[in-house]
């Protein structure tokens, strides 16, 4: 008769005490990795972060490329809302920032940021995401992996636009296609994770009226999700 392994019990071996402190640095080190709020002569950028638990599976990021002219972000909503999936977002955070030097198209470099996370299949990461690059000319590119709608205001009106693709870490040979829009002073951009998306009303409101109900979302002791996003506003026509 073939004998069971013997495997003990979960037992803590730190008190709650030093267990909470941990979360606690997880939590400010996460929060420190954000970009904070930004506006310039030619661009605002807004932002909002609710993590559901001590720290979140949701992670954003902005940064300017001087070379090109360009703002670029990113916004991944790994799968859960844990420790494991804020484990999972760092290692998805150094992905993003290294697939801006594999290739010009942001497709190619989502498709990239999945194949490497098939490279390592013993810890398996899934998550949505979205990538974008906001040009001088106002030229706003993106590719998305699954994630939440967008909400857009272009040419005096405003409408989600679906970002379908599959998820990342699903499907090794996942193809991701570029997408791109044209704004102009006064458009804006929302991007968001399903925390958001999912009980925003489908209503086309303001954008100010929209982030007053997102931030109610993000207080809503009843609140089932990590919630986060980026909002970007065009303050002038052109060298964005």
């Amino acid at each position: 008769m073939q004998s069971k392994a013997v495997i003990p019990l979960f037992k803590p071996k730190r008190s709650s005490i030093e267990i909470l402190k941990e979360l606690e640095d997880a939590y400010n080190r996460q929060v420190s990795l954000l970009p904070q709020p930004f506006e310039n002569e030619r661009v605002k950028i807004e932002t909002l972060f609710y993590p559901l638990q001590e720290i979140s599976g949701d992670f954003y990021d902005t940064w300017y490329d001087q070379e090109n002219d360009a703002l670029h972000g990113y916004v991944i909503d790994a799968t859960g809302h844990d420790i494991c999936s804020a484990l999972q977002v760092f290692s998805l955070r150094e992905l993003f920032r290294c697939s801006f030097d594999v290739s010009e198209n942001l497709g190619k470099r989502m498709e990239w940021i999945n194949r490497k996370l098939w490279d390592d299949r013993n810890d398996p990461v899934h998550a949505a995401a979205l990538m974008f690059s906001l040009k001088s000319d106002g030229v706003l590119c993106y590719t998305a992996a699954g994630i939440s709608p967008v909400y857009v205001h272009l040419n005096g009106q405003s409408r989600y636009i679906d970002m379908p693709g599959y998820l990342l870490g699903m499907i090794p040979s996942a193809d991701y296609a570029e997408s791109c829009l044209r704004f102009k002073k006064g458009d804006w951009i929302m991007f968001m994770t399903d925390g958001f998306s999912d009980r925003l009303s489908k209503s086309l409101l303001p954008p100010q009226k929209t982030i007053s109900a997102m931030k109610r979302i993000g207080h809503d002791p009843l609140r089932r999700d990590d919630a986060s996003a980026l909002i970007v506003t065009i303050k002038e026509d052109t060298n964005v």
